[in-house]
């Protein structure tokens, strides 16, 4: 991994795959799990911000 790189779903999900597919552990930056936290609190407050019933989801798939 890059210092530039950004942290989405599909950044992770290439990460998760990559992975399960090599025999060897993946190096990550020495700050990847501070920039995941924040991912995951930008996405979390994203959430808290939109109204229940005018969500794109429903309350299980919010809850996920």
């Amino acid at each position: 991994m890059g210092d530039d790189v950004v942290i989405t779903y599909e950044t992770l999900f290439e990460l998760l795959r990559r992975e399960k597919t090599r025999g060897e552990l993946q190096q990550l930056d020495s700050d990847f799990f501070v920039k995941v936290t924040q991912y995951v609190a930008q996405k979390r407050s994203l959430l808290g911000k939109q109204p229940t019933a005018s969500s794109l989801f429903g309350e299980e798939e919010r809850l996920k």
